[in-house]
């Protein structure tokens, strides 16, 4: 069995990362309250290794860093590669690029998705300066799109494209569908998994190419709100402690999400206090989203029904047994 410590630790780290968007520089004049904000800011950034690299070491300690993730990629690839030769060939002479594998591409596309894909897009991160000329957003002293930024770019671009590949089809494939499995991260689909990693790489774009307040709370909005409908609605984990931690963070990111938005309109009526409300509202957000009972009897209906094997019967068997003992713990569960 999966240690319980160490998998929700991990998880409240990936999703903690993507937090720090909420309180990004350019959405400071949607929340009103410079203290406020600066220090909810500073809390978040420390969770991002990537602002970390950026603010205190130079444009070439950067440009180390980026080629590191790329050789990480790159190494990846060929790991996956060997791995899926050995197993056509059926043959494996050492086991541990599988071991690799299965270990350090879980961490690559969850906990350190968000600082490798950043490392990689900010060198496309450019803003013109005062001449009127692009430079990049962190390192104001590169002019972008010339000399070697040009191949800095090509590379960023291509791999880029192919680490979000291989997320996505990491978390298409590799997950535990069985309701006997003993994995905390057994669901019934892949579709919360894949939306999460969607909505990482959206929301950096957004805030690399739509600085203005509005397009970034609206991304946001209709991000966070996938996101609770494929972890809230959809209810997808079989576990019910990793369940309600999935619809904390979900609501929470969303009801932060709709305060934004609704502060693009709300702020010119003289609407000044949408950080009091965040607070105020946030204990309930996450009284509701406790509250919530798991979907057992909708993923019971949607099991499969015509049993082949004995594993099926076993998973049908668990999923009933599942069913009975929420019922006695909470009469409300259905």
């Amino acid at each position: 069995s999966e240690d319980v410590f160490v998998f929700m630790t991990n998880e409240f780290f990936d999703w903690i990362q993507i937090y720090q968007y909420i309180f990004y520089i350019f959405l400071y004049p949607l929340w009103n309250t410079p203290s406020v904000f600066a220090f909810c800011h500073n809390i978040y950034n420390f969770f991002s290794i990537f602002n970390t690299i950026y603010t205190l070491y130079n444009y070439t300690v950067y440009v180390v860093v980026f080629y590191i993730c790329i050789v990480i990629i790159f190494l990846i690839f060929v790991d996956i590669f060997y791995v899926s030769l050995c197993f056509k060939r059926k043959k494996f002479t050492v086991l541990w690029p599988l071991r690799i594998l299965r270990s350090f591409v879980s961490y690559a596309v969850t906990v350190m998705f968000i600082t490798i894909s950043e490392t990689l897009t900010d060198m496309l991160n450019c803003q013109p300066n005062d001449n009127g000329e692009l430079v990049m957003g962190n390192y104001s002293y590169v002019v972008c799109f010339t000399g070697m930024h040009v191949v800095h770019s090509v590379f960023a671009v291509v791999f880029v494209i192919l680490f979000l590949g291989l997320a996505i089809i990491v978390a298409l494939n590799f997950f535990e569908n069985r309701v006997s499995s003993s994995s905390l991260e057994a669901r019934s689909t892949s579709n919360s998994g894949v939306s999460f990693i969607l909505c990482k790489m959206i929301i950096q774009f957004s805030t690399i190419f739509f600085i203005d307040p509005f397009y970034l709370s609206t991304t946001l909005f209709v991000m966070t709100f996938i996101l609770v409908y494929f972890f809230v609605v959809e209810d997808p984990y079989y576990n019910q402690t990793v369940a309600k931690f999935y619809k904390v963070m979900s609501m929470m990111l969303f009801w932060s999400a709709t305060i934004l938005f609704a502060s693009n309109f709300l702020n010119n009526f003289g609407f000044k206090n949408g950080i009091i409300v965040w607070g105020i509202g946030s204990p309930f957000i996450v009284f509701i989203a406790m509250s919530f009972s798991q979907k057992t009897l909708n993923n019971l209906i949607n099991s499969q029904l015509k049993f082949q094997t004995a594993r099926e019967i076993t998973d049908h068997t668990t999923m009933i047994l599942l069913m009975i003992k929420n019922q006695r713990n909470n009469i409300t569960v259905y």
